[in-house]
């Protein structure tokens, strides 16, 4: 076994549940833990200076503070700006509202399915949500995603991911 292999087998339920722990999200901690690792394999462990434990925990941290500071202004839901908020707090796009040529019923229709995606969105965890938002609504790109968001690349993708599996399993149910 390779002993990186080792030291992940060793480490990762550790590190993860110190990461979980900060976060309170699976999905974050769960990215925040593959990076710990990325960067454990470019750094040089001296094990004169502290135990591996010490060691992982302060690389551990470190990357938490890392996704704080990138993160800790981002509360707010990123929500388009041709949206609106109804009384229930679901987002619906301005565009959806009627052209001259749609007669009501196609009107009321169409406002049910944006309704119905709308909630299948707010159901989404928030990084989920603002990754989905940006591509699926804002139509950007993965690099436009990375550069706004601040996530690495695969975590962008994985987000989208997980997102897109939720949110097709939750719009077959309705």
């Amino acid at each position: 076994m390779k002993l990186t292999t080792k030291l992940y087998v060793d480490y990762k339920d550790q590190v993860f549940n110190f990461l979980y722990y900060k976060v309170r999200e699976i999905d974050v901690a769960e990215d925040l833990t593959s990076d710990v690792f990325i960067r454990v394999s470019k750094a040089n462990y001296d094990p004169n200076k502290c135990a591996l434990s010490t060691w992982f925990r302060t690389i551990a941290n470190s990357v938490f503070i890392d996704y704080y500071r990138k993160h800790k202004e981002s509360k707010r839901l990123d929500v388009p700006m041709n949206m609106f908020r109804t009384d229930n707090g679901i987002d619906i796009p301005t565009n959806s509202f009627a052209s001259n040529s749609d007669n009501a019923d196609n009107l009321i229709h169409r406002m049910d399915e944006q309704v119905r995606v709308a909630r299948a969105f707010r159901i989404l965890r928030p990084v989920q949500r603002k990754v989905a938002i940006q591509y699926f609504l804002r139509e950007r790109t993965y690099n436009e995603i990375v550069k706004s968001t601040g996530l690495p690349m695969g975590s962008v993708k994985a987000q989208l991911f997980r997102a897109r599996k939720q949110l097709i399993a939750e719009l077959e149910l309705d």
